[in-house]
């Protein structure tokens, strides 16, 4: 599904949630509401034939004003066709039936909740306003009524721990979304989560934790053939290093993990490889990074490294050879 994403900073939210900033992360103003109309008409020329969704994010949509939720709609909808839907994101505790027969009269076709933790110590610590309960409420009304559903999460947020998060993980998939975005806490400058990280009132999960954690749960996705669409912030987003208080940030972190599962799925704890062969297109998940791959998989999870990796450029992506 191809996205063409309009971010809405701050838009529609009752109030601002301990961890975020949507001015840094987007480096876009709250005051910045007008649409590039003339890029989102190019984009939906250019792919006519594809399906694609014009998709709303970094407020809470379906907290706004119904007129306000209208109007953006409304300049969109010269411009699309047959192929083209909507997305929005928003909060459990602003889902409703009213709500979401307003959004199929406009075409809204998949909708993005922004769950964080299943856990309710999490979710109250985190200052949610919402409970475990009433999250998966909305879920369950939104693919009641006929939706996509993607539900975020965020490891890592205060009092989360690697067993809260799991827990978190097995009810995800207990409620079958079409999607799921994973955004691992980071500490970014300007929010109540900075000022709780320089009290001492707030620890970051370290790089380590947070890659066996959202490893894990890749894992457990896929297994039950949900599809992850991310791992990190949104791709769109221009998240400067200096932005960053704490916390496990990386540029490459979905690469990494992905690299780290494929290590998980094809080498053995107690079998050491002599040489293993690749293609160029694992190459830089699985020796870019600094090794962090590499690294963590002979650490943390105790493999036995290849004691040599070789890239075949003519090998086919996913295509590896292990010479024991």
């Amino acid at each position: 599904m191809l996205i063409y994403p309009v971010f809405i900073p701050f838009q529609g939210c009752p109030f601002r949630c301990i961890y975020c900033q949507q001015e840094t992360i987007t480096h876009t103003s709250k005051e910045s509401e007008v649409l590039a109309l003339d890029k989102i008409q190019q984009f939906i020329e250019i792919h006519k034939d594809i399906d694609k969704e014009i998709a709303f994010f970094g407020g809470t949509f379906t907290a706004l004003d119904q007129d306000i939720q209208a109007d953006y709609f409304n300049q969109i909808k010269p411009y699309i066709d047959e192929k083209t839907s909507f997305r929005i994101s928003t909060r459990p505790d602003f889902i409703n039936e009213e709500i979401l027969e307003f959004l199929a009269k406009n075409k809204v076709k998949t909708i993005e909740l922004g769950i964080q933790s299943f856990d309710d110590n999490v979710l109250e610590k985190s200052k949610r306003g919402y409970t475990a309960a009433q999250a998966e409420d909305a879920c369950n009304l939104v693919k009641s009524k006929g939706f996509a559903l993607c539900i975020q999460l965020m490891p890592g947020l205060p009092d989360d721990t690697n067993e809260s998060f799991e827990k978190t993980m097995i009810k995800t998939v207990e409620l079958k979304p079409d999607y799921v975005r994973i955004y691992p806490t980071i500490v970014i400058k300007n929010t109540h989560l900075e000022t709780l990280f320089l009290k001492g009132e707030y620890k970051p999960w370290n790089l380590n934790q947070t890659l066996f954690a959202v490893k894990n749960a890749q894992q457990l996705i896929k297994k039950n053939k949900i599809k992850l669409i991310k791992i990190g912030l949104h791709s769109d987003l221009n998240v400067q290093k200096d932005d960053i208080v704490a916390g496990p940030w990386h540029p490459n972190i979905g690469e990494i993990i992905n690299g780290i599962c494929f290590m998980e799925r094809n080498c053995e704890v107690d079998k050491t490889i002599q040489q293993l062969t690749i293609s160029r297109y694992e190459a830089s998940m699985l020796l870019g990074n600094k090794r962090i791959v590499l690294d963590f998989c002979e650490k943390v999870l105790k493999i036995s490294i290849p004691k040599k990796i070789i890239v075949d450029k003519d090998f086919q992506k996913g295509y590896y050879n292990n010479v024991y």
